[in-house]
């Protein structure tokens, strides 16, 4: 069909040839594991339940990225996923990332 050319302006090819810029992904807050009893240890748990299977120990001063927070749980992140920290037992003592 004659005169139904798409015409495209000479901003609209630049914006299609320059690339947007890449943001970086957010960081996650820090959790330090600041024990609130006179344990050694906490217990890192598969769920935030504590019938949950414990799959680590966090040491007091142990920081980890925190994922979630959810009522009385804190998802922190592992090496090789996530975990689960009772807040009854550890609390936030810092909160931004270094």
């Amino acid at each position: 069909v004659a005169g139904s050319q798409d015409s495209k302006t000479p901003e609209d090819l630049e914006a299609l040839l320059d690339p947007q810029p890449v943001t970086e992904p957010e960081e996650l807050p820090t959790l330090v594991v600041k024990i609130k009893d006179s344990s050694d240890s906490v217990n890192v748990r598969k769920t935030p339940s504590l019938e949950s299977p414990v799959i680590q120990k966090a040491q007091g001063g142990d920081t980890f990225e925190l994922v979630d927070e959810q009522p009385g749980w804190y998802q922190i992140k592992l090496t090789d996923g996530t975990g689960y920290v009772s807040s009854n037992l550890a609390e936030i003592a810092q909160v931004t990332k270094q």
